[in-house]
């Protein structure tokens, strides 16, 4: 807007009168209007600059947020992998604990089946018809000439 302002009335200042008698003035008043050609050509170069410095640090700031976001990505890269690792010890503490879960299945099934079809408890039926035997029972079997290889 300053830069403008300046520029406007450097043009003004510089456009010259048709009138002779403002020629003749103008001739004769020429170093003092260099003097001031020269402070408005300095003011608008020092607007230039001050403009040129302002978008620098722009890109400064500009820059400085692109570093910071960068940095943040990679915080959050660096969280990201970290959760994938994690994601990943889940998943096999996951496929362990559902293979451990089919596994207890199959066995219920798998019982479920052998309880179907032998409704009986084997193993106490032997140890009842084993506590119920007499001593000496089935001895003359032992002693028979037939049961001596087995």
């Amino acid at each position: 807007m300053q830069v403008e302002a300046g520029l406007v009335e450097l043009v003004t200042e510089l456009q010259l009168d048709s009138t002779g008698l403002k020629k003749f003035r103008r001739k004769l008043l020429w170093p003092i209007f260099k003097a001031d050609f020269k402070d408005m050509l300095d003011r608008i170069q020092r607007l230039n600059t001050l403009v040129g410095l302002a978008l620098d640090d722009n890109l400064t700031e500009l820059t400085s947020a692109v570093k910071s976001d960068t940095t943040a990505i990679k915080k959050d890269t660096a969280l990201i992998k970290g959760m994938k690792d994690e994601m990943g010890e889940i998943a096999s503490h996951t496929e362990a604990a559902v293979d451990s879960a089919r596994q207890q299945a199959q066995e219920r099934r798998h019982q479920k089946v052998v309880s179907f079809i032998a409704s009986h408890d084997f193993g106490s039926k032997l140890s009842d018809i084993l506590s119920n035997r007499q001593s000496g029972t089935g001895d003359w079997i032992k002693k028979s000439r037939l049961c001596e290889p087995y």
